[in-house]
């Protein structure tokens, strides 16, 4: 049967990729970039377009010269070498300490060469001193060297060779956290495609020249799906409390943890809105509350900066709520600027006064940014368009005498930033698309009151976190276009609730992993890499199902246009998007990538493992599919075994979740098991 339903595949996908060819033109679409600069400085307003062409972003940050040399750096696991890490320093100490840690743990696991790593006792330096310095600002100076004048930021870094020794120097915490990453690549061709697949393209046995002056293009990177802390780390991405404190144990959604209901709203009825949903920014216009409410959330966050001095963000955040207060005070706003988000932008930047104020006096110089949501009724930004077409912020609004009056522009602080949610986009298509012109436009339009944006994506269905979801190629050009309008986030939110995922969701968070560092990074590389490291033997029949995928999702959204356009939460499980003989033929393909590599069973066992385990994760979704599209087309005997076997892989392989808010252990139930 396997034959037949092979060529029926064939066939159908041949038929598919020629009707397609025009519907799939889109999927590398671009625009024109705006005039972007690597100093810092505010990019033009970018127009979304469609053009076919591939997108570049200019202004970025990735100067990268490594030349290699005949310098011994390991030989038959040994090293002259030893890592001198400043792990004292208030803001950045704990950060070179991991840093010093995780390149002695990898330069080791690769060579079998132990770095020994020192905090004190090393004041000199000299030309044949064999050291890797990190963070120590004396010895850098005393090698004679200078940071570099490119504006690196508190995420980027600069890593640079002298004598013998190679020094690695950052502004931040973060800058830390990835130069340890680039300065693994150098040496040892590190990377990580998961927490149990890291590869080491090179043998480790020199120690090149190296210059890198490197900034992320997104400064900061929040994991997209279910993460181990290893993963977060080896792969350049941020954990959320990472990013920013947990208050109440939540980092968004998170005004009533800073004043739960039970502490404080008998005694300040004012700070909540009318209905008791969300706070009110206006605290209902009463100006005393008002002051007392800054200054109790003020408190709050700078508790938890002297916590952490190393944050450089914290949240105050609305409720998942669609709609905030509608007291008279806040209605004014509404009237005044279009938007209530205006009222939230004035208090944010009150609380920010307070804040900033104390940071300039205990920690001189300190990055942190207070974020807010642009989220339902605030996603709209308090700006109109001009006579030209550009973004300005509110400055008039006609009154209810029709009298135009003047207002102050409402711009957010230099370090009030909001966090904008384009929940309705289509996130398999890109942000150039017409499809998503309304939400890219939103996104042009922050620029006009904010020096920079936060964004929140999203990359998966949340109804259905069993079948893929298509963002695998317009997630490029979709982060190109954040990082054209000033993007210093992306949170591209998937299946954050599980770490074991199927559908080819582990490809996603490698792809965001490179792009969110690098949005012009080669896509197509990055794609044949997983594959060929994270299948390795199966790699070629894994791209075949993969590429397969893509063709069908594709061939649904061009079908059914009005039904499939790519919305998060669309209903995809139907027999009319997944033919059974399509998903036999795939559970078939990979159980022959199984066979592939069923030699290491025995020659190799951890690698077998590995392997066994990337390939019936991927095997869950056609198998899943086929349990519950056409459960009752087989015999009770062999539906049984196929649910039973699904559901020992699911919790074998800790896939928990069949979508966000429903365990896989209530579709068990419903199957008796």
């Amino acid at each position: 049967m396997k034959e037949k339903l092979k060529r029926i595949i064939c066939l159908t996908l041949a038929c598919l990729t020629l009707g397609l060819a025009g519907a799939c033109k889109d999927t590398d679409s671009s625009a024109s970039s705006g005039d972007s600069s690597s100093d810092g400085s505010k990019p033009s307003q970018v127009i979304p377009t469609t053009d076919s062409e591939r997108h570049t972003v200019a202004g970025t940050l990735h100067k990268v010269t490594v030349t290699e040399n005949a310098r011994v750096y390991t030989q038959n696991g040994h090293t002259a070498y030893k890592i001198v890490a400043d792990i004292d320093d208030v803001l950045c100490g704990t950060a070179t300490k991991k840093a010093a840690d995780y390149i002695q743990m990898h330069t080791s696991l690769s060579t079998g060469a132990l770095l020994p790593i020192e905090s004190q006792g090393v004041n000199e330096w000299k030309s044949a001193d064999k050291y890797i310095v990190i963070g120590r600002e004396d010895l850098f100076q005393k090698a004679g060297l200078t940071m570099p004048s490119e504006n690196i930021g508190t995420t980027g870094y600069y890593i640079k060779s002298a004598g013998d020794s190679v020094f690695i120097m950052a502004n931040g915490a973060e800058g830390y956290h990835l130069a340890a990453l680039a300065f693994l690549r150098a040496t040892l061709g590190y990377d990580m495609l998961s927490e149990d697949c890291v590869i080491y393209e090179k043998d480790g046995k020199t120690l090149p020249d190296i210059e890198i002056i490197e900034k992320p293009d997104v400064d900061y990177r929040q994991e997209p799906n279910g993460m181990t802390t290893v993963e977060q780390y080896g792969m350049g991405i941020n954990g959320d409390t990472e990013l920013y404190p947990a208050i109440g144990g939540a980092t968004i959604h998170n005004a009533f943890e800073f004043i739960p209901k039970n502490q404080y709203q008998s005694n300040h009825p004012e700070w909540y809105s009318l209905d008791g949903m969300q706070p009110c920014f206006t605290a209902r216009g009463n100006q005393e509350e008002y002051e007392a409410f800054i200054n109790t959330i003020a408190e709050k966050m700078i508790l938890e900066l002297d916590r952490n001095p190393a944050y450089e963000n914290i949240t105050f955040t609305m409720e998942d709520s669609p709609s905030l207060c509608s007291c008279d005070a806040c209605n004014v706003y509404r009237t005044q600027y279009g938007t209530i988000a205006a009222s939230v932008i004035n208090f944010m930047n009150d609380l920010d006064d307070v804040v900033q104020a104390y940071i300039d006096t205990a920690y001189p110089g300190k990055t942190f940014n207070l974020l807010f949501f642009a989220y339902h009724e605030t996603e709209p930004a308090p700006v109109k368009k001009d006579a030209n077409g550009f973004y300005v912020p509110v400055d008039s609004y006609v009154n209810e005498n029709g009298e135009t009056v003047e207002i102050e522009p409402m711009l957010c602080n230099e370090t009030v930033c909001p966090l904008l949610a384009p929940i309705g986009a289509k996130y398999t298509h890109t942000f150039y698309e017409d499809i998503n012109s309304a939400e890219a436009e939103n996104v042009i339009a922050w620029q006009a009151v904010a020096s920079k944006l936060y964004m929140w994506l999203y990359s998966t269905n949340f109804g259905y976190y069993m079948y893929p979801y298509n963002t695998w190629d317009s997630t490029q050009a979709t982060y190109q276009y954040m990082v054209e309008n000033h993007a210093a986030y992306i949170y591209n939110q998937g299946q954050y609730n599980q770490t074991g995922q199927t559908a080819f969701t582990k490809l996603k968070t490698y792809i965001d992993s490179k792009l969110m560092f690098d949005c012009n990074a080669d896509y197509e590389g990055i794609v044949d890499k997983f594959f060929t490291y994270y299948f390795r033997d199966a790699a070629e029949v894994m791209r075949k199902v993969f590429d397969e995928v893509q063709i069908q999702l594709r061939y649904l959204e061009n079908t059914y246009r009005t039904e499939l356009n790519g919305y998060i939460r669309e209903s995809i499980a139907q027999t009319k998007c997944w033919p059974q003989q399509m998903l036999e033929g795939w559970w078939q393909d990979m159980n022959d990538g199984l066979k592939a590599v069923e030699k290491y069973k025995k020659t190799d066992p951890a690698l077998y493992t590995m392997l066994q385990n990337h390939i019936t994760m991927e095997s869950l979704f056609p198998r899943y599919a086929l349990c519950t599209l056409y459960g009752n087309t087989y015999s009770t005997d062999v539906r049984l075994e196929m649910r039973t076997a699904l559901k020992a892989d699911c919790e074998a392989l800790n896939l928990t979740r069949h979508e966000e808010h429903n365990t896989i252990d209530g579709v068990f139930a419903e199957w008796g098991l």
